[in-house]
């Protein structure tokens, strides 16, 4: 998957970011449902 992303990107600068990827980037069963409160801190990535 890297490889791929730096073709796709080659000629222009790069962020490469490990961090925890969001649950819309996935087919999921069940969307995840994000709180009302922006400043709540949500784990539900975690169940």
């Amino acid at each position: 998957m890297l490889q791929d992303f730096l073709d796709a990107t080659d000629g222009h600068s790069r962020i490469i970011s490990y961090c925890t990827q969001p649950n819309w980037l996935f087919k999921q069963n069940k969307p995840h449902i994000y709180p009302d409160n922006a400043t709540f801190t949500d784990w539900g990535y975690q169940t």
